[in-house]
């Protein structure tokens, strides 16, 4: 069951933030419907518009090309928004650094250069090799192609789960391994998510992805013990062991440890690499130094020589190797340059102070609260969520924050169960089940309206293939709190394992009445 967020009971496609696929992808950004009255543009380094897209979604320049598209829109609260839909009317045209359109403009899809020769495009149920001209050097019946590099075409059939190949240019099957998941190839390498654990691919999930990194011949050349995994950048890759990030070279090779809660792609250039560690962000060099002090909430990789950065992540701008904002701090977006073109998203309503200052971006805003949530600091999660509904009232922020804060939140959360629910939950993404368990029933012995708990002894029976159990603890969990959202995902999921598909599917459905916003577990 692929893994979608909600948007008016609407699939929006939301690609996971560490997937490599979409590393350099402005979807990352907009997987929510957005305001029409942002438009992107292309700036070059002085901070000059060079480029005005009239588009409702662009990418980053590739090679000499980037690729923009028009969405279809609706109107609601008397403002119109675009529908961030896949495979829904969209048109996406490939322009070069003169904003020319290229070859066909009616495509679905069109993926970056990667090699700066080919990309790939889909229209359809058929794929199309692309030259840098637009030309279609070659047509693939059927195939749902991902990306092109290094002579191989990364596939998928495009039906749910079903697993990503290998294909040269003439379309023959490169090797015969499948993966859950495939990445972009950087430096003769691409990351790559294996099948080893259990027939459904959502159970595999469930036990913990497991990335590695192959070669062009589809052969594994970096073990795949890692939770995530971002494409190679001059030599370098920024891998998950657990639940912490580091650093590996072509060899798998550690270069940095596993200590940040996020590394960022290397820049051979300045040698600095985007890190994050609580909520702060700053640079490190491959030694670990700490090149840029991390007082920005957040940032981008470098790339000739600058790199995005906000301190508020309202404002984006971007910063010299110094740490200075070379050019101030005024877009909603930023991205990194290439081909001396930085993308940026602006906002041309000529309303820049239609929010009030001390209420900022109603969705970054949700975005902090539910990263609060994930750090168990939930009376501060509630508060930020109340505080979106009353000062964007109407909004699509304050729908979410109304709805998650209901469905999301625990009941009660005394400090001392919080305390051992995160220590239960160390040992869990650790394997370490027997020492996780007791602690995960001792939370709910001390605090029966303690939801997390029920939630992650439910996931740890499932990941321990005890299905059965885990269909226990969330009924009890269900008839203690029937707006609690997870439970009726990690029910489903038992369901499944249990071959009761229909009650599976009734799970899911009160799920999504419940919360229509709600992303499931993968």
């Amino acid at each position: 069951m692929p893994t979608r967020s909600y948007y008016g009971g609407t699939p929006v496609f939301a690609p996971d933030r560490s997937s490599p696929i979409w590393h350099f992808s402005s979807d990352e950004e907009l997987r929510l419907p957005f305001p029409a009255e942002f438009e992107f543009s292309y700036i070059d380094l002085l901070g000059q518009v060079v480029i005005v897209a009239p588009f409702q979604s662009a990418r980053s320049f590739s090679s000499g090309r980037a690729m923009v598209c028009h969405y279809p829109s609706r109107e609601e609260n008397g403002k119109h928004y675009a529908l961030v839909v896949p495979n829904l009317h969209r048109r996406w045209k490939m322009i070069d650094t003169f904003a020319n359109v290229l070859g066909r403009a009616d495509c679905d899809f069109i993926a970056p250069f990667n090699d700066a020769k080919h990309t790939v495009a889909r229209r359809g149920k058929d794929s199309f090799l692309l030259d840098r001209n637009g030309a279609v050097v070659a047509t693939y019946a059927g195939i749902q192609a991902v990306s092109a590099a290094a002579g191989r075409i990364v596939t998928n059939s495009g039906r749910g789960q079903q697993p990503f190949g290998l294909i040269d240019y003439n379309g023959d099957k490169v090797c015969k391994q499948n993966f859950d998941s495939v990445g972009l190839f950087c430096d003769g390498l691409a990351a790559a998510q294996s099948p080893k654990f259990v027939n459904s691919a959502r159970e595999r999930s469930l036990i913990l992805s497991r990335w590695g990194f192959i070669s062009k011949d589809g052969e594994l050349a970096i073990e795949d013990h890692y939770q995530g995994a971002s494409p190679f950048s001059h030599g370098h890759a920024s891998v998950k062991s657990g639940e912490l990030w580091g650093l590996i070279d072509t060899e798998g090779k550690v270069v940095i440890d596993f200590k940040y809660d996020h590394l960022g792609q290397f820049d051979a250039g300045t040698g600095l690499l985007p890190f994050r560690r609580g909520e702060h962000c700053g640079f490190i060099n491959l030694s670990g130094e700490e090149a840029i002090t991390p007082r920005f909430l957040a940032v981008k990789q470098f790339s000739q020589g600058l790199a995005p950065a906000s301190l508020d992540g309202l404002r984006w701008g971007y910063i010299n190797r110094s740490g200075q904002f070379e050019i101030d701090p005024v877009f909603q977006m930023a991205f990194p340059f290439s081909d001396e073109r930085g993308l940026v998203c602006r906002d041309v309503s000529g309303e820049e102070e239609r929010r009030p200052v001390d209420t900022g971006n109603p969705t970054h805003l949700v975005r902090k609260a539910r990263a609060l949530r994930e750090n168990y600091k939930y009376d501060e999660a509630r508060a930020l969520f109340d505080k979106i509904v009353k000062t964007a009232p109407g909004t699509l922020a304050a729908k979410q924050a109304a709805v998650f804060s209901k469905t999301d939140l625990p009941t009660k959360a005394p400090p001392d169960v919080v305390a051992l629910y995160a220590a239960a939950i160390i040992e869990s993404t650790a394997y370490k089940f027997a020492q996780a368990e007791p602690k995960l029933m001792e939370c709910i012995e001390k605090e029966p309206d303690f939801e997390p708990a029920y939630g992650a002894l439910a996931s740890l029976y499932i990941r321990s293939q005890r299905p059965a159990e885990a269909r226990r603890i969330l009924i009890t969990a269900i008839a203690r709190n029937s707006n609690y959202a997870r439970a009726y995902d990690f029910l489903a999921i038992a369901h499944g394992l249990l071959g009761d598909n229909g009650a599976a599917e009734r799970a899911l459905a009160d799920l999504f009445k419940l919360n229509p916003y709600y992303k499931l577990e993968q």
